[in-house]
């Protein structure tokens, strides 16, 4: 469930889903001004370890015009990473996406300056926003996110197309049920190669202890002449830009042109599509 917090004019809430908002506070001297806190990762468990380079979270109840400054408070430092131009994004919704993910398409640095402040182990981040229209959800992060859930449905989509007469004939393509992560979330493994060089019905990959827990359906065949190539996504789960870039490489590598069917026949890849589904959600 989303975390909720009525704060003057304005409503603050976090996405279920990758959201890390704690609460925030109205500058007693400016009613316009807001400082946001964020939770740590795991923060409550005992996983947490302190990390605040992630903020994900939304504001609501400003009309049209209504001008804000926000400021968040307790990022670990990342001074290298804002002086280089860096701004945080946002995106404007008709409404909040609870129970379903926030798009991926439509993101936009906030305008304006943004300054950086450092004091002691924590960062600040300040900047002013806008709000277009009424009625309206802005949401706020470091980069446009892709979540655990949208890995999910991407996965699931890309299993289909596979699977249709619209991919290519020649394709090799298996989806496994690697582990489960501590909290419980299925850890993904695809295989993705052509048919040429696959090994025998019984000339296949083994079960690995403690692996595998729905084991329904035989592993992949072996390619015993083929060279392997591993690719691994997200193990930190703020770097959004790795699941953008992984989509790319899976659209390619399922496709039809001539240089996917090259690397299908020469290649056998193994690929993590998000190594860390817990620090992500």
């Amino acid at each position: 469930m989303a975390l909720w917090q009525n704060v003057g004019k304005l409503h603050f809430t976090r996405p279920s889903d990758s959201g890390n908002f704690k609460r925030a506070e109205q500058d007693p001297e400016c009613e316009d001004r807001y400082k946001v806190y964020i939770c740590s990762d795991n923060e409550g468990s005992v996983y947490e370890r302190g990390f605040r380079m992630w903020y994900f979270f939304a504001v609501c109840g400003g009309n049209k015009g209504d001008s804000f400054e926000f400021e968040i408070m307790n990022l670990n430092p990342m001074l290298e990473l804002y002086n280089r131009t860096m701004k945080p994004v946002h995106l404007v919704s008709a409404r909040f996406c609870e129970n379903e993910d926030v798009p991926i398409v439509g993101w936009e640095t906030v305008p304006g300056k943004v300054s950086i402040t450092r004091l002691g182990n924590a960062m600040r981040v300040k900047f002013q926003f806008t709000f277009p229209q009424s009625n309206t959800v802005a949401y706020f992060c470091p980069f446009a996110p892709f979540s655990y859930s949208q890995t999910q449905r991407m996965l699931c989509r890309l299993e289909n197309v596979v699977a249709s007469k619209l991919a290519p004939k020649d394709i090799y393509f298996v989806r496994e049920h690697l582990v489960n992560s501590l909290d419980g979330n299925r850890v993904d493994l695809l295989t993705i190669s052509s048919q040429n060089g696959k090994g025998t019905e019984d000339d296949r990959e083994e079960y690995l202890p403690n692996l595998f827990p729905t084991r329904k359906v035989p592993r992949p065949h072996r390619f015993r002449q083929k060279q392997y190539v591993f690719i691994s996504c997200r193990v930190h789960p703020g770097e959004n830009q790795a699941s953008y870039c992984l989509r790319g490489v899976l659209r390619y590598l399922t496709s039809a042109t001539h240089c996917a069917k090259q690397l299908r026949d020469i290649y056998v890849f193994k690929i993590l599509p998000m190594l860390n589904p817990d620090g992500v959600i």
